[in-house]
């Protein structure tokens, strides 16, 4: 398993203040890597305009970070961080999440039970498995505000 490589070792406040940040900016997703095969990966992300909050997050966890310019001619500055990385960062600020809690779980189980066999051949279990992960995450994110699935 990947460990993160910290710049700074994250307090519990870091990993709350990050917590606070993926909730409201960032993305828990397994996807399928490709269209032909059965191997999916879990990647969590974010996209800000300001920098200073994927400053902090890379400042303190490993992870890729960008920036492109959006049709509106800002900024937008773009973190992410795949498989043990994901992980494990899920892991840290998972006692903190709130609103993205359950997509935490989601991909936390998904990389508990499928990649940690990941370059062997998944089974037809295992590869169905993985697509219900990625079609649970999708429908997580299209939540009413007051909780009720649309």
């Amino acid at each position: 398993m990947a460990k993160i490589k910290a710049r700074i070792q994250p307090t519990e406040l870091d990993k709350a203040y990050i917590a606070g940040l993926i909730d409201g900016e960032g993305s828990i997703a397994v996807y399928k890597t490709s269209p032909k095969g059965g191997s999916h990966r879990l990647q969590v992300m974010a996209k800000m305009c300001d920098w200073a909050g994927i400053d902090f997050i890379s400042s303190r966890y490993d992870c890729t970070v960008s920036f492109y310019f959006s049709n509106l001619d800002k900024v937008v500055h773009k973190f992410w961080m795949g498989n043990g990385q994901a992980y494990q960062f899920l892991k840290d600020i998972r006692p903190y999440m709130r609103v993205k809690a359950e997509q935490a779980d989601v991909g936390l189980k998904f990389f508990e039970d499928i990649q940690s066999v990941m370059g062997e051949k998944l089974t037809d279990e295992q590869v169905k498995l993985s697509e219900e992960c990625c079609q649970l995450l999708k429908d997580l994110k299209v939540i009413h505000p007051v909780g009720v699935r649309l």
